[in-house]
């Protein structure tokens, strides 16, 4: 225990006289506020300087924020105020109120604001997030939001792959965009393909032309749409 503590207190003496720059196994640390050791916690705790962010680099990814949380013997970091994460390759973004890493899983959690970039025109928001990059699985809960190419699409959940670009989202589900409006239970957006299909009682509905089917396929770059099962057509009043 007392050598723990003999190692932290190094650690954070030479951060401290090294211009706030740490780095060991793999993962460079650089507060500009510099840090302090919790002896109780086993945590170490990094700062920054007004618009100076701490930032802490490892593999392909960048976290930038306020306060950093260091547990060095559980290899776990948490990002509080203005917490960025970045991935080089492919490129993404992940923003939110904190996000907790963990280094040997490779797993994020993120809580409060969460927004995740997927690519220049696609991005997902909500209020929790956690992401498997082992897997590139994820689920987001709570109001969640996807925007993709002037659609708006929200509902109550999305679990999704960042490899495949497949997102289910959970609901009541409504899609919108200039022209056109989409409700479901259930959608799955194939970004890829750029396809949704609307499960659970489906409805597309355009200008006064109201759609209803078993199943509804809409395809976002032709705007065809197919529909399977009963279908239903009416014009709205």
């Amino acid at each position: 225990m007392l050598k723990k503590l003999i190692q932290l207190l190094l650690i954070c003496l030479a951060l401290l006289f090294s211009g706030g720059v740490l780095a060991e196994n793999g993962l460079e640390l650089v507060a500009p506020g510099g840090g302090e050791v919790d002896l109780q916690g086993d945590v170490m705790k990094y700062y920054a300087a007004g618009s100076d962010l701490v930032v802490a680099r490892w593999g392909i990814f960048t976290l930038e924020t306020k306060l950093l949380e260091y547990q060095r013997d559980k290899a776990v970091l948490k990002g509080s105020g203005m917490a960025k994460l970045t991935q080089k390759e492919p490129r993404r973004t992940l923003v939110s109120d904190q996000i907790f890493a963990d280094l040997n899983q490779e797993r994020f959690i993120a809580n409060g604001a969460v927004k995740l970039k997927y690519d220049e025109i696609t991005d997902i928001s909500g209020e929790r997030l956690d992401w498997e990059h082992q897997t590139e699985r994820f689920e987001l809960e709570k109001n969640v939001t996807i925007n993709y190419s002037g659609w708006k699409m929200t509902g109550e959940k999305v679990e999704g792959d960042l490899n495949s670009g497949m997102f289910t989202v959970y609901g009541p589900v409504q899609a919108v965009n200039k022209e056109d409006c989409m409700r479901a239970g259930r959608v799955i957006f194939d970004r890829a393909s750029e396809k949704v299909t609307l499960l659970e009682n489906p409805v597309v509905i355009n200008g006064k032309n109201e759609l209803a089917a078993t199943e509804i396929v809409y395809d976002l770059k032709t705007k065809k749409i197919s529909a399977i099962g009963l279908v239903k057509s009416r014009m709205i009043e």
